[in-house]
């Protein structure tokens, strides 16, 4: 047994191996003698370079990860054989290892990848359990390892097909990596299934719909957003009118949460403040002068929340942008209607602004 478990952890090694960014001097040459006193099961030697390697480059995180296979190979080698559990043994103390290494990341967010390595291997033992796999792409999604959670989300889809909690992690990823459109289609294709829980619908329409807005497709996705009409979700009417106005926005979207119960039933949440996506959106785009995009964006947010100062002089800064003089005194006259001095959040100097340009912009 313990023959084929360094067999497997010596595949592993080298694949891993393989992902590692091309290094140059020194650690790169440690890398090299690392693998090399692995693949002859020197696994002393092939620890000892790796951690050299890993201290001349911590930025690079895989190295990280060939510490962690170095270590578990060289405890393995002095493990007495009389003394080895049973595969399913081994499989289940390396998970309970990484959810261990799960709630101590809590405080310490250098041991997550002590967690992946541990959930990985456990998986080598035992391909079958849902959570296991759930959590091995939760773990790759935190640390911003698109690929590896395309690549996790695919082994455990294999065993659990049509699984949403690992469609909904996959589309993420995929989103990341700069394949939008590969991921609405992807969401699109699981809404069509049967048997989705309530729950599971609307979070697949949510994620959907930011997807689409991100991916540039429009009317593809107002048909999640009259499904979210239909169910009276909070913030469907905002993104039906984003969607309606064609413009693809930046919404920095969160990860979906992933999570298990007990019993092994895996889900995925995808939720997006729409108006903290809006505001993250017109903040960079005002930073960028993206003047129409800080129009199209502000002139919801002023929608969803007409007293917040900040929102009205982001509508009117992009139109004086545009060298929209009209538009802008209209908006400032609104703004004035709408904005409270002792609750907008802008100062007296701030709101005298506005004022000025309610009465100026028109003179011309």
């Amino acid at each position: 047994m313990l023959a084929a478990l360094l067999g497997s952890m010596g595949m592993a090694w080298a694949q891993a191996w393989a992902q590692v960014p091309a290094l140059t001097g020194d650690a790169g040459r440690y890398v090299d003698q690392a693998y090399q006193a692995y693949a002859q099961k020197d696994f002393a030697r092939a620890l000892q370079q790796a951690r050299a390697a890993r201290k001349l480059r911590p930025d690079v995180v895989r190295l990280q990860e060939l510490v962690l296979m170095a270590e578990t190979a060289a405890e393995q080698t002095n493990t007495p054989k009389a003394a080895e559990p049973s595969a399913q043994q081994r499989a289940q103390q390396l998970a309970q290892q990484s959810y261990e290494k799960v709630m101590q990341s809590r405080q310490d967010a250098s041991l997550i990848p002590w967690a992946r390595s541990f959930i990985w291997q456990a998986l080598q033992y035992d391909k079958q359990p849902l959570q296991w796999h759930v959590l091995a792409v939760r773990l790759a999604l935190v640390q911003g390892q698109w690929g590896d959670a395309v690549f996790g989300a695919d082994a455990g889809l294999q065993l659990h097909p049509g699984e949403p909690a690992l469609v909904q992690a996959k589309a993420f990823a995929l989103q990341q990596k700069g394949q939008a459109r590969q991921a609405f289609a992807l969401l699109k294709q699981m809404l069509g299934t049967n048997g989705l829980s309530a729950d599971d619908r609307v979070s697949l329409l949510l994620q959907a719909a930011d997807t689409a807005l991100e991916a540039g497709q429009f009317e593809q996705g107002l048909a999640e957003v009259r499904q979210l009409q239909a169910l009276q979700v909070p913030g469907a009417k905002e993104r039906q009118q984003l969607l309606k106005a064609g413009v693809a926005l930046p919404l920095a979207m969160p990860a979906p949460e992933l999570g298990c119960n007990e019993q092994a039933i895996c889900v995925a949440r995808y939720a997006l403040d729409i108006e903290q996506g809006l505001f993250n959106a017109a903040q960079v785009a005002a930073q960028k002068q993206q003047w129409p995009l800080v129009q199209t964006v502000a002139g919801q947010l002023v929608q969803l929340k007409s007293t917040r100062g900040l929102y009205w002089q982001w509508l009117i800064g992009a139109q004086l942008g545009q060298g929209m003089t009209q538009a802008a005194r209209t908006s400032a006259q609104l703004a004035m209607k709408a904005l409270d001095a002792k609750s907008s959040g802008l100062n007296a100097a701030e709101m005298a602004q506005i004022a000025q340009i309610a009465q100026i912009a028109g003179q011309s």
